[in-house]
Order: structure tokens, then C-alpha cells, then sequence
């Protein structure tokens, strides 16, 4: 390495690395819930029914609310989306503080509003997706009798 053109080749390399070190990220972010049907045989031929709730138990950070989305597969019918604003057949409600966010240990229901997603019985198989590049690690599928 006692060629002046190497040295100075790998001087700017070192150089160049050390300046674009943080412009490449893969970190993701990782969230987990579990799902509780505390309310047992509380769903009707309604359309206000709380289907289910969901308690944000790992987190690396607070998520988000306008991120988060439950997505029910209704089968035949299709899938109905569940979020925050009420604008929908089905909204999630806090128990928190911040209302922009879904905090660790916090519990949100998934409520119909509506629109008589489940009755008496059912089974609902549901995705729950929120900010882009996140891991979000709990169940898909819930029993409610």
C-alpha cells in the first residue's frame, strides 16, 4: 500500500463512509398486541356491538392512530376497515390519554358503527397494519360467542 493513488483512493472511500453512515436504514419498528373478547356474548343484531379489544403489550414506540388499521374479512360481504375516524362501518376507540396515539399498555375496541359486522357468534378474521416499515406481530383470527 506504498502507492500514493491507493492511499488517497482509500482515504476518500473512509471519507465517503463516514458522512453516508445514517442514509441507509433498514430499521423496523416493531409493535405487538393481544386481543381480548372480554365482553363474552355481548355482540346482538346490532350495528354498535364492541367486537373485540386490542391491547398494545411491546413496542418499540407509541403508534400513530391515523396509522393503525384493522381490516375485517367479512368473506362473501368483503372486508370492512376500522380506524380512528368515525367515517366507517366499524371505528377503534381509546382508553388513553393521547388520542394521536396508541400507547403501550393502552386498550383500543374495535366497535361496529353501522353495520351488524358480527352477531351472536362468529368468527372474525381480521389483518391489523399501521406505519410503513412496521412489524406487527399478534393474532388474525378471533372466536366470539
Amino acid at each position: 500500500m506504498d502507492n500514493p493513488l491507493v492511499k488517497a483512493l482509500f482515504a476518500l472511500l473512509f471519507a465517503t463512509s463516514m458522512f453516508t453512515s445514517g442514509c441507509v436504514s433498514t430499521t423496523t419498528v416493531d409493535y405487538r398486541y393481544e386481543v381480548d373478547d372480554g365482553a363474552k356474548n355481548s355482540n346482538t343484531d346490532g350495528t354498535t356491538d364492541v367486537l373485540f379489544t386490542m391491547t398494545l403489550v411491546d413496542a418499540d414506540e407509541a403508534m400513530p392512530m391515523a396509522d393503525l388499521l384493522v381490516t375485517i374479512d367479512m368473506d362473501e360481504d368483503g372486508k370492512v376497515p376500522c380506524r380512528s375516524e368515525t367515517t366507517s362501518d366499524c371505528t377503534l376507540t381509546q382508553s388513553g390519554d393521547d388520542d394521536d396515539l396508541w400507547e403501550l399498555d393502552e386498550v383500543i375496541s374495535v366497535v361496529e358503527t353501522g353495520l351488524d359486522i358480527c352477531k351472536a357468534n362468529c368468527i372474525l378474521r381480521f389483518t391489523v397494519t399501521g406505519p410503513e416499515d412496521a412489524k406487527i406481530v399478534g393474532p388474525t383470527i378471533l372466536h366470539i360467542s
